[in-house]
């Protein structure tokens, strides 16, 4: 079903891509035509190299639509990206429209101070233990522990903790980061050589 226009300005990688792309959209895969044929193969069928049709793959991969399986070849994605970006069907999802079920153990927590202020968003329940992914288990925090490690932690850096921190990351930390890297790497470094930053 792909025709590839070789007089179009449109390069083929690209064209690849809209056709594929535009035949995912149109449901006629199901699960059990979701297999794509291999590059190689694609790319005998088309009369192009396989750098076309694995680019047009890589872009398809990237916005979701297909998914590699190693050992087993390229499927399409169930569900598509598409799925979500339909804000015109009414009611809940399946996951949401589930009854929610609170924990007997919610009744019981140590800590008293839950209150209005926790928005739990949908699940539209009382603070307290969900079997729903996402919310915590509250009544299973050590808080006794916590406590006390806060209150150890404020009367030893104090008013400190209320400041910005160096944008270069905790002094401690850098600290333990050059005591390691001199200990056991053998490098000769100062915690200042040292940033600890905020990503991944």
């Amino acid at each position: 079903m792909v025709r590839l226009d070789r007089a179009a300005p449109e390069p083929l990688h690209q064209q690849l891509f809209r056709q594929i792309r535009d035949e995912l959209r149109s449901g006629n895969f199901n699960r059990s035509s979701s297999r794509l044929p291999s590059s190689r193969a694609l790319a005998a069928e088309l009369g192009v190299s396989r750098i076309t049709v694995n680019l047009a793959f890589s872009k398809l991969h990237a916005e979701g639509y297909l998914i590699a399986k190693k050992g087993s070849g390229t499927f399409v994605a169930d569900p598509l990206p598409d799925a979500f970006l339909s804000a015109d069907k009414a009611g809940l999802s399946p996951q949401m429209a589930q009854e929610t079920h609170i924990s007997d153990r919610v009744n019981k927590i140590p800590d008293q101070r839950v209150g209005q202020e926790f928005d739990l968003g949908p699940t539209a329940v009382a603070p307290g233990v969900l079997l729903t992914s996402g919310i915590p288990a509250v009544d299973e925090f050590p808080i006794a522990i916590w406590e006390r490690l806060r209150a150890q932690l404020l009367a030893k850096k104090g008013a400190n903790l209320l400041r910005y921190g160096s944008n270069r990351g905790d002094v401690d930390l850098r600290e333990a980061v050059a005591a390691y890297l001199c200990d056991f790497r053998g490098a000769h470094c100062h915690p200042d050589q040292i940033l600890i930053v905020a990503g991944m």
